[in-house]
């Protein structure tokens, strides 16, 4: 599933790549909707709302220029998430959207560190190794800020994995994001911020 930061509902993921012309159209083709109510479907809205707005038309993926940045909300508001849990945020009892710090360990210059965060170009994803465990995180992809459609998921290619944190800068927030290791930039960082109307994924931690 893929989250607007500081929305509590979420989009639909999906297993194939989209365009602005398809957006949506797994998700719609795997969703039964109430004919009577056609327009409460899943959608692409040009324009921002209010949590309110929101919470009612859960399906509505939302999006517009606000100030400096692109947002879903008209008023852009940065403690919807926070390091304390917050009614908007989308983890079950007792975990949370985490902190950018949770994941400062697996990072070295922007490049992955062995025998603590790898790439698997075969399964398309990085294992995570702290204490002793270790976590799976996928390379799915995230949902387009500008349309709604999915993009960057696992394929022969790779793939990129995009988990929003708490964190926002002003018109922003901060993301874990990574990708298949590459030698002429870094492939992995927790301190990039991104219009908050972008769909990135949630990976919850206790609180």
């Amino acid at each position: 599933m893929y989250y607007q930061w500081g929305r509590k509902d979420p989009f639909y993921g999906g297993e194939k790549t989209e365009t602005s012309a398809n957006a949506f159209l797994e998700a719609k083709n795997g969703t039964a909707v109430n004919p009577a109510y056609p327009a409460l479907g899943w959608n692409f809205s040009k324009s921002a709302t209010t949590t309110d707005g929101a919470a009612a038309n859960p399906m509505t993926f939302y999006n517009n220029k606000v100030g400096t940045g692109y947002n879903w909300l008209a008023s852009p508001n940065a403690t919807l998430w926070g390091e304390t849990k917050t009614l908007n945020d989308p983890c079950p009892p007792g975990y949370r959207v985490p902190e950018t710090g949770a994941w400062e360990d697996l990072i070295a210059g922007r490049q992955y560190i062995d025998g603590v965060s790898v790439w698997d170009g075969t399964n398309c994803g990085m294992t995570y190794a702290h204490g002793g465990r270790t976590a799976w995180y996928p390379a799915q992809g995230y949902r387009n800020y500008s349309s709604g459609a999915i993009v960057g998921l696992r394929s022969s290619t790779g793939g990129s994995g995009a988990y929003w944190s708490v964190e926002a800068s002003s018109v922003k927030s901060y993301y874990l994001f990574f990708r298949s290791k590459l030698s002429s930039s870094g492939s992995i960082n927790n301190e990039l911020d991104k219009e908050r109307s972008y769909g990135y994924t949630v990976r919850c931690c206790k609180e």
